[in-house]
């Protein structure tokens, strides 16, 4: 009987997903409508002739009334296509497929930096975790200073101090101009912007996690590991760690939308060719067709997350009640 239970959560949790790609589709096409006349219209060159601008709107779906222009798009967007791209003059969905990988490496290698550090946080903030009581000390200015520190100014100072004057690292792009990429000079590339989104996330989530592992100082499993000699590192990875993993899923779908936003600023700062500079020069350009795109795979990304929050909550409260 589980089974189709199981089923039926796993197809209600589609729908809604479906759905709230729906809604925020049709909010950003009826943005797009409410502007001052054609898109097209906007990203044209007034000077050019009537039959010119009739058949550029042609090209590009255009040349129809409102209502055919959504059905259009909606259809053509469940199968994956999303028009031609103004300033590219190509597939808007190739476009996107050429700056994702690059995105998602950043976005991956953030998190994974941003994880390391709120484990390293939480360890010297523990006080039965074994950490020096000086590195305690330091701990408590340096994660109050990601804390208030947005991301787009933290990237300042690292562009400024490990970039220019130290010349650490390279000040802009994602690989060298006119080498090959490599994975070393894309992960060389690649620090200062994972840094940037990645400190400010760690701060985030330590602050959430921290209050959840206080109170498992006094608890009968960790009193009984330290009282049979399990030492205070062991004891905080192993055990106390083991409480808290549930929830650094939850957490990490429900800051996703912070670690997008994160990275389309600092990609900007950085001139990381990926998703968050092309959907910046997609907005200046007016290339619609393009924004409406990288909107949309945002939008994807960030209902997944909040799903894939939604469905560790669910379970972690099933296993509370099932203990």
């Amino acid at each position: 009987m589980r089974r189709p239970g199981m089923l039926v959560r796993w197809l209600a949790r589609l729908g809604q997903m479906l759905l709230l790609i729906w809604l925020v589709v049709t909010a950003l096409f009826a943005g797009l409508a409410l502007l001052r006349g054609n898109p097209i219209d906007l990203y044209l060159d007034p000077r050019i002739s009537a039959e010119t601008k009739s058949r550029i709107k042609q090209r590009f779906g255009y040349d129809t009334g409102l209502a055919a222009q959504y059905a259009r798009y909606l259809g053509n967007a469940c199968r994956g296509e999303l028009g031609v791209s103004f300033i590219h003059k190509k597939p808007v969905t190739r476009v996107l497929a050429e700056r994702i990988p690059r995105t998602l490496w950043l976005g991956t290698l953030a998190y994974l930096t941003a994880l390391a550090f709120t484990l390293a946080l939480l360890w010297c903030f523990d006080p039965q975790g074994g950490a020096p009581r000086w590195l305690r000390r330091l701990a408590e200015p340096v994660f109050r200073f990601w804390l208030v520190m947005p991301s787009f100014l933290f990237a300042i100072m690292l562009l400024h101090v490990a970039a220019i004057r130290w010349h650490l690292f390279p000040v802009y792009g994602s690989h060298r101009p006119g080498a090959d990429p490599s994975f070393w000079d894309l992960l060389h590339h690649s620090v200062l912007p994972a840094l940037s989104i990645a400190m400010p996330l760690a701060a985030y989530l330590t602050a959430y996690l921290r209050a959840r592992l206080e109170p498992l100082a006094d608890a009968p499993f960790v009193l009984s590991a330290l009282g049979r000699g399990v030492s205070p590192t062991r004891v905080f990875f192993n055990h106390k760690l083991r409480v808290v993993r549930p929830l650094i899923l939850q957490l990490t779908g429900l800051y996703l939308p912070v670690l997008i936003s994160g990275m389309i600023i600092v990609e900007s700062i950085f001139g990381w060719s990926g998703m968050g500079l092309l959907l910046l020069d997609a907005l200046t350009g007016r290339d619609y067709p393009l924004l409406l795109g990288g909107c949309l795979w945002m939008t994807c990304v960030t209902v997944a997350g909040y799903q894939l929050a939604d469905y560790q909550r669910a379970r972690h409260l099933a296993q509370a009640g099932a203990a």
